[in-house]
């Protein structure tokens, strides 16, 4: 389902997202319910298009098994569970801006490319931005798309926060 907005703000209202892919340009949860994608059974990814604004007024959980892709700003708590991912981008560079710190159990995907030669080459990265301290947990996973390799002294900035702390317990 592709939507250019996904509005939820009557207290009686509850949406259950559990398989599937969601693709929406801007997002305004504030239901009173955690938006919670994905049954930790069943692939489930919400991807945010364009850079929009998406607004999570009660958090957004990514359970087991589900995706959060794309671009965009978030603003509530995130909270990536174990068996969850968090991939800006995919299949390009991407950047999602946080409001708030989030929780991170599950698997980060970061993506990489360079382009050009020697004296002009471009490398740019997937970003994840937060307004506040950053913990780091769970996994991470960056790859490298191309098309020109990597050389010594390219650098890449995945995450900007006001602090860091913590760490992945895996990277690759």
């Amino acid at each position: 389902v592709t939507l250019d907005s996904l509005l939820a703000i009557h207290p009686e209202s509850y949406l259950n997202f559990q398989t599937g892919e969601l693709n929406v340009r801007t997002s305004l949860v504030a239901n009173g319910e955690t938006f919670i994608v994905g049954n930790n059974d069943q692939e489930a990814t919400l991807n945010l298009l364009g850079n929009g604004t998406h607004s999570f007024a009660d958090g957004l959980r990514i359970t087991g098994s589900a995706i959060l892709s794309g671009s965009g700003t978030i603003t509530g708590l995130l909270t990536v569970m174990s068996g969850g991912t968090l991939a800006p981008g995919p299949s390009s560079t991407g950047k999602i801006a946080l409001s708030t710190s989030p929780s991170l159990a599950g698997m980060v995907v970061m993506e990489s490319s360079k382009t050009g030669s020697l004296l002009t080459a471009v490398v740019t990265n997937d970003h994840v931005q937060v307004a506040g301290p950053l913990t780091y947990g769970g996994s991470l996973r960056v790859t490298h798309l191309g098309p020109n390799a990597l050389t010594a002294g390219n650098r890449l900035r995945l995450f900007s926060a006001n602090s860091y702390a913590g760490s992945f317990s895996s990277m690759t």
